[in-house]
Order: C-alpha cells, then sequence, then structure tokens
C-alpha cells in the first residue's frame, strides 16, 4: 500500500492479477496485492474511496488431466516456479559488482512497518527492485516506477529506497515475500514485460506469475535495451516476512 504524508487516501486501481493500486492521501498511495504496497508523491488529489478498482481473473491452470494409463506430470508449484526464476537471474549476475544491501527490518506487520532498504555498489549503474509478493502472483517492479524513474547510482554511492516521496507498506497476505535487489551496468528495456507501463493509477510495472511472465521478466531483466552497452549486472535475492 503506498503510503505518503497526510492526506485523503484514494483507493487504487489494479490490474490483472491485483496490480498494486495507488492511493492518494496528501501522497498517492500505490499498493501491490501482497507484500509491499507503494505509495506516491501528493501530487493527485483525487476524491477517497473513489477510484474504480478492477479484479483481473488469475491465469487458467493448464495443468494437463490424468492419462488413461497413467497420470500425468504434476505441474510445478507457483511459487516454486517463480523462486527458481529469480534464483536463476541471480546466479547470473557478475561477481566483480558486488552489492551492500541493508534491510532495516526482514519482518514487517501489515498494515504498520513500510520496506526501507539501503543499497551500495561497486559499480556505477542502474537499480531495479523486483518483488515477488507473499499472494504469488505477479512480479513487480517496484523501482524504477512512475512516480521515480531515476535510478541511476553512481559507484561507491548509498542510495536509500523508498525515497521520501513515495513508500511501501506491508499490505498482506501473511507469508513470505521475496525481493531481487539488481544493479546492472546498462538500462533495461521495460517494455519488454508483457503488462502495461507505469500511468497515474498504477505506478508498478508487472507481469503474472506463469509461464509467459516469468520469460518476459529474464529477458528483461538479464539484456540491455536495443543491445546498447553491457549486459553485466550485480544483483541480490532477499526474503522478507509479512506478519500480523
Amino acid at each position: 500500500t503506498a503510503s505518503r504524508p497526510p492526506s485523503n487516501p484514494v483507493a487504487p486501481v489494479t490490474q490483472a492479477p491485483v496490480a498494486p493500486a495507488v492511493t492518494a492521501s496528501t501522497v498517492p498511495t500505490a499498493s501491490p496485492p501482497s507484500a509491499v504496497s507503494p505509495s506516491p508523491a501528493a501530487q493527485r488529489p483525487e476524491p477517497a474511496a473513489t477510484a474504480p478498482t478492477a479484479t483481473p481473473t488469475p491465469p487458467a491452470d493448464n495443468t494437463p488431466a490424468l492419462a488413461q494409463a497413467a497420470p500425468a506430470p504434476a505441474a510445478p508449484e507457483p511459487m516454486l516456479a517463480s523462486l527458481a526464476t529469480l534464483t536463476d537471474i541471480e546466479q547470473q549476475r557478475d561477481p566483480r559488482i558486488v552489492l551492500d544491501v541493508k534491510l532495516s527490518k526482514s519482518v514487517l506487520k501489515i498494515g504498520k512497518d513500510a520496506l526501507d532498504l539501503s543499497i551500495k555498489s561497486s559499480h556505477d549503474g542502474y537499480i531495479y527492485l523486483v518483488l515477488l509478493g507473499s499472494d504469488r502472483k505477479s512480479f513487480y517492479v517496484l523501482y524504477p516506477n512512475g512516480l521515480d524513474k531515476d535510478n541511476r547510482i553512481k559507484a561507491g554511492q548509498t542510495r536509500r529506497l523508498p525515497r521520501p516521496d513515495w513508500q511501501l507498506e506491508a499490505a498482506g497476505p501473511p507469508g513470505t515475500d521475496h525481493l531481487l535487489v539488481m544493479v546492472s551496468s546498462s538500462p533495461r528495456q521495460i517494455d519488454r514485460l508483457t503488462m502495461a507501463e507505469p500511468s497515474a493509477t498504477n505506478p508498478f510495472t508487472f507481469a503474472l506469475n506463469e509461464i509467459g511472465g516469468r520469460t518476459a521478466l529474464i529477458n528483461f531483466l538479464v539484456h540491455n535495451k536495443d543491445g546498447e552497452g553491457s549486459e553485466r549486472f550485480g544483483a541480490k535475492l532477499l526474503t522478507l516476512k509479512e506478519v500480523l
């Protein structure tokens, strides 16, 4: 849930699999359907509790039916497949790009605590934060986003995120969140993801947690923009708990 300095909360608009909704208070609030929910700066005042909400239908389950002679192989659990995707991306990192990432809290109370971390890189680059929330429905690109697009970082510089004008509060459901922190040598092409780009009502780009979405996420993070610059990157995978 995105929260900012005092203002009138605005209900967010959610997209396919419950995309983060932005709520405006003095500061608009964006909230992904699981784990942390981002909140924008107070820029777009809107009437509280009147924003339309869209509830997307989760992708159909294409698990094969039982064959006559023997059962078909079981489809991998969504969480296992999605976590394996983030782990695979982390393993493709360049060990020469060293990231020092620190969480202020690894256990967040829903509706009370907000994500707070600091990132220090050994090389110049571009920061990307990708969240697989406890609802397991989608991957969310939390940073850069529609509210904060300047994701550059200098070697030796420490960047604290989120910044003061947008926040990421724990919004549930209770469970485990996985956060991939990445610093790439060259910028990535956000439109490689299958979903729409950030908007005033939904500042976070996301990809569904299904085969197509996972493939799009890998292409987005691992490959540079239109062959420009280096594809090298450093990465670190973090685990967070959301509790009541």
